[in-house]
């Protein structure tokens, strides 16, 4: 008898207008959190009371800023766990309009088997900032695990004033072994940090980010600046080396 396992379903849509909610809807296992600070960034926290990623869940994410700034993450590291089946399934679209978005979600982290394909589209319009920074770790090695074999597509989609800015795929589709001892990929490392920055006021730092990132124990950065933004890429063989320098680097 085919028994039909129970999967996560979630969604947000949240908007903000003059840093102000304009709108908040969420459904399932999705929520949203705005904590009040004395920092004059609004502060969006997403919420997964899943616990967790597996195969055949959805989530959709929808953020609408209008002259607002914000920084938004998540309450903890993203867990991708084993799974068969279809592929979870995650969907981000964020708009940004005459605003400034802090993109800075705690990490996602890989099991063995995850099942996983995830796109975050990203739209800039009237002169708008991103500071985008994503981290994925390839198991975790603070509990000895490894990640063998699954499937991860992660596709990153950025456009400023409706042209496109970036765009990028990552992933692996069975065997991650192949991909982990390639010296042009992971080289034995298992934990990547990219930060993304797009708008001309982001952009007045990359001298001050340019001198003051070196490479730190177990962690190898590297920075450059092309049409208009500035790539931040981080790589170790430890998973908390790499969130404490990347976290200097946000900072």
């Amino acid at each position: 008898m085919k028994v039909n396992l129970q999967k996560s379903i979630g969604t947000i849509d949240v908007g903000f207008i003059n840093n102000d909610v304009e709108k908040l809807y969420q459904q399932g296992c999705l929520k949203a959190l705005l904590p009040q600070s004395y920092s004059s960034l609004s502060q969006l926290v997403l919420v997964n009371t899943s616990g967790g990623v597996t195969s055949g869940d959805k989530f959709n994410t929808n953020i609408d800023l209008h002259n607002t700034h914000m920084l938004a993450t998540n309450q903890a590291a993203e867990k991708l766990y084993s799974g068969y089946g279809d592929a979870a399934k995650l969907k981000y679209t964020i708009n940004i309009d005459n605003s400034t978005l802090f993109w800075i979600p705690n990490e996602t982290i890989l099991f063995d088997n995850c099942n996983l394909r995830r796109q975050i589209d990203v739209n800039l319009l009237n002169n708008s900032n991103l500071f985008f920074c994503e981290t994925v770790v390839y198991g975790r090695s603070a509990m000895n695990e490894t990640i063998e074999k699954g499937y991860y597509s992660d596709r990153w989609k950025i456009f400023n004033e409706n042209k496109i800015a970036h765009l990028e795929i990552n992933g692996f589709e069975d065997n991650v072994k192949r991909m982990r001892v390639n010296k042009f990929m992971l080289n034995d490392n298992i934990a990547v940090n990219t930060i993304i920055i797009l708008g001309s006021e982001m952009n007045k730092f990359y001298t001050v980010l340019k001198d003051n990132i070196h490479d730190e124990k177990s962690v190898t950065t590297g920075i450059s600046e092309w049409d208009g933004k500035i790539v931040i890429r981080s790589i170790s063989s430890t998973a908390k080396r790499l969130i404490e320098a990347s976290s200097r680097i946000a900072v």
